[in-house]
């Protein structure tokens, strides 16, 4: 109905940033490691410092990697089943 009336303002999907690239990855890698406990710039292996050089934002292109990694058709597993409890009188 807004749409038809003129009244849908769209909203642009991509914000402009104000921040520096440099301010923008720091608040990134903040934000990951606030909720994952985990730097992601820091190498899992040699604990060395990482930088972004790349990303990739096409699905076709991530799907190829991911299965060339062996990673795409990972099967779900049910969740657990609830522990019963019987209470004997």
């Amino acid at each position: 109905m807004r749409k038809k009336a003129n009244t849908d303002d769209p909203i642009p999907t991509v914000i402009p940033n104000e921040m520096s690239s440099k301010e923008f990855r720091r608040d990134w890698a903040r934000l990951i490691q606030k909720i994952y406990e985990v730097d992601p710039l820091t190498c899992p292996k040699c604990q060395g410092s990482m930088r972004i050089i790349s990303l990739i934002e096409e699905l076709d292109i991530i799907e190829r990697i991911l299965r060339h990694l062996g990673l795409w058709d990972i099967p779900n597993h049910d969740p657990p089943q609830p522990a019963i409890s019987r209470f004997y009188s």
